[in-house]
């Protein structure tokens, strides 16, 4: 995904996911990795001119924000993916708006997602004990981001 191709013009859009509940229970990991796949094809790219993922307010499922010139293309790429994924979709999908984001938080937060997806790829305890602390500790305290993950990147 390219922060590049976001324009401020790009509707914005959500849909809430959340894998299906074959005796375990649903969390928002398990509907991260569900969701996965999506995320990494090529008609979803071709869909969105970015995106970024956070938790549904349940805490079981993948809220995914989306920024699109093409309105109808995400709905139609999502249904489908869902449909042959048996993914549920827990609220219904909101038809896609203009929003006053400036650009730059659009980027950010498309560009944070590819992160935190990277990371939570390659250790996904590291990366939920590294998030965790940033938003509980950092955060709170509101302490300066980049010399915490500058430390964190290096070790």
């Amino acid at each position: 995904m390219n922060p590049n191709q976001i324009k401020e013009t790009d509707l914005f859009g959500r849909f809430f996911l959340r894998a299906p509940n074959d005796g375990e229970s649903s969390d928002y990991y398990r509907s991260l990795e569900a969701i996965r796949p999506l995320l990494k094809s090529k008609k979803w790219s071709e869909s969105v001119t970015g995106y970024y993922i956070n938790v549904t307010d349940n805490l079981d499922g993948v809220r995914l924000s989306y920024f699109t010139s093409s309105p109808e293309q995400p709905r139609k790429v999502v249904d489908h993916f869902t449909s042959e994924h048996e993914l549920e979709n827990i609220e219904c999908p909101e038809i896609p708006r203009k929003t006053k984001d400036e650009l730059r938080f659009r980027k950010y937060l498309v560009t944070y997602t590819q992160i935190g997806l990277d990371i939570m790829k390659a250790d996904l305890f590291k990366a939920r004990c590294l998030f965790a602390t940033f938003r509980w500790q950092i955060m709170r305290a509101r302490k300066p981001y980049k010399p915490y993950f500058i430390r964190a990147f290096e070790t």
